[in-house]
């Protein structure tokens, strides 16, 4: 799932001056492929947990992201 474009998340990427890759899909939370996220080569990669992040750096299939090149891979804290 990436943010989309109404959601609170990527109003603070707006904000931040990153343009979030869901603001052209309908609904808040689309699901999209893995494959079509490494397409998008992303600049900054957001994940739940420090074991997504850690599987994010390591990953093979991730490896020739910007964001992975750059170790701009970072956790967002639960809203719990």
């Amino acid at each position: 799932m990436i943010p989309g474009h109404k959601t609170f998340l990527a109003d603070l990427l707006r904000r931040a001056g990153a343009q979030p890759i869901g603001q052209s899909m309908s609904g808040d939370w689309p699901t999209v492929e893995r494959e079509w996220l490494i397409i998008q080569q992303p600049e900054v990669i957001l994940v739940k947990s420090k074991a997504r992040q850690h599987f994010h750096l390591n990953s093979r299939i991730w490896q020739h992201t910007p964001a992975v090149k750059k170790a701009q891979v970072y956790v967002i804290p639960n809203e719990d």
